[in-house]
């Protein structure tokens, strides 16, 4: 409820923005004809947009007023959340990585200030995947990467729920 309450705050916001900048804008002293004819639409337009906005607004308040009228999907700390497909991507590199027959690891950190936190040749084989999947190329940060790498290791351990035999009961 509390993106509904900015919602509405900027919707204020703006719109008495745009009427500071129109009501200091004059279309008698425009350079133009042109100019003047368009100043004058957008006051216009403004004036038409104010009766929506009020109405917009008066909905958002009754939207927030209603006992569980709108469900936010969106978690409040982005920072505890998990892309799932980062995650996928991340899972395909260590299972290609294990097939190749090398040991899913990655180095600890670096007492260098100027090194990297963490290293290592799946950190780096990763990075080269991911640079290649995301538009405009970019790189996770490193200690994604090794929370990422851990969850892995922890669901190679588990075991696997579907070749468990079923408990009788």
């Amino acid at each position: 409820m509390e993106r509904m309450a900015q919602l509405a705050h900027r919707l204020s916001h703006d719109r008495a923005s745009c009427e500071t900048i129109c009501a200091n804008m004059s279309a008698h002293f425009a350079e133009t004809k042109d100019t003047g004819t368009l100043i004058d639409e957008i006051r216009h337009e403004l004036a038409r947009l104010e009766p929506v906005v009020d109405n917009l607004k008066g909905k958002i308040a009754q939207l927030m007023n209603t006992p569980g009228g709108a469900a936010e999907l969106v978690p409040d700390d982005k920072r505890k959340s998990v892309d799932m497909r980062r995650q996928l991507v991340v899972q395909s590199c260590c299972h290609i990585w294990m097939d190749a027959g090398r040991k899913v690891s990655y180095t600890t950190k670096s007492h260098d200030p100027g090194a990297p936190q963490r290293s290592g040749p799946l950190i780096a084989f990763i990075q080269a995947v991911v640079g290649f999947v995301t538009i405009p190329s970019k790189e996770i940060p490193v200690e994604t990467l090794r929370r990422d790498i851990d969850r892995f290791k922890k669901l190679q351990q588990a075991p696997d729920p579907l070749s468990t035999p079923p408990e009788r009961g």
